[in-house]
């Protein structure tokens, strides 16, 4: 984590001279609601430990192997702005899955979903705050090759969220970038619940553009940790590269 925490601030530091430096005369939005639409693809990779009852297992698959081994997920983001104000959500579904050797041979496959529901307050032409909460759900299954043993789980629960989207300002150019960084659990729910999102987005047409970046998810759930029989740990990060299309009305 400490690589991730290293690279967030040197993009912090990065959006936030971005936005400082943009066009001082660029015109504020004007006061109507303003739709942004974003479906997306994301290729995701996976490392940690998940867990299930008294067995665990680590998880770990390089970025290198993202493509040729884990299967694809679905992320879509929504935003309605008005001034200052506006809401949001953000859709995540990953179908993961993963082989490993350590501590013993086993394959990890996990269905992992967030659905986020966002307060948005603009604070400055280049800063967003975001608070709200994410309805978490993980369904992990653990095939042990050695022990010809299977065991699965699920957990569903629910994190107030916390956060920034640094951005450059929209002054009508073809290249805009930013970056969403926001932590959440705080022990409601999960230990801690991480999400980082570098953006790229290349405006097509007024109305339409190609966004691509990379995400960082990191989630450190555990349930009924005292109870052998029950017990659920997913403490896994899961990253990958995503592209997709941004529409806005």
């Amino acid at each position: 984590m400490r690589a991730y925490v290293k690279c967030l601030r040197m993009a912090v530091a990065g959006l936030v001279l971005l936005g400082v430096t943009a066009e001082v005369r660029a015109q504020a939005a004007p006061d109507e609601w303003n739709v942004t639409v974003a479906p997306y693809l994301m290729a995701a990779g996976m490392n940690g430990t998940a867990g299930v009852g008294r067995l665990e297992s680590d998880v770990d698959m390089s970025a290198s192997d993202i493509f040729s081994n884990l299967q694809f997920g679905f992320m879509g983001y929504f935003e309605a702005m008005k001034g200052k104000w506006g809401v949001g959500a953000d859709i995540i579904w990953m179908a993961l899955g993963t082989s490993t050797e350590k501590p013993v041979s086993a394959n990890v496959d996990v269905n992992q979903g967030g659905f986020t529901f966002l307060a948005l307050r603009r604070l400055s032409p280049a800063v967003d705050l975001r608070a709200g909460f994410t309805i978490n759900t993980i369904q992990p299954t653990i095939k042990f090759k050695t022990l010809n043993r299977e065991r699965s789980g699920d957990a569903t629960w629910v994190d107030p969220m916390v956060g920034l989207k640094l951005h450059t300002p929209d002054t009508g150019g073809r290249w805009r970038f930013a970056l969403i960084a926001d932590v959440g659990g705080f022990g409601v729910g999960a230990k801690i619940d991480l999400n980082v999102m570098p953006t790229g987005l290349l405006r097509i047409t007024d109305r339409a553009g190609l966004a691509f970046g990379y995400r960082w998810i990191y989630l450190n759930y555990e349930k009924d940790e005292t109870d052998d029989t029950r017990r659920l740990l997913y403490d896994v990060t899961s990253s990958g590269p995503f592209v997709g299309f941004v529409f806005k009305f």
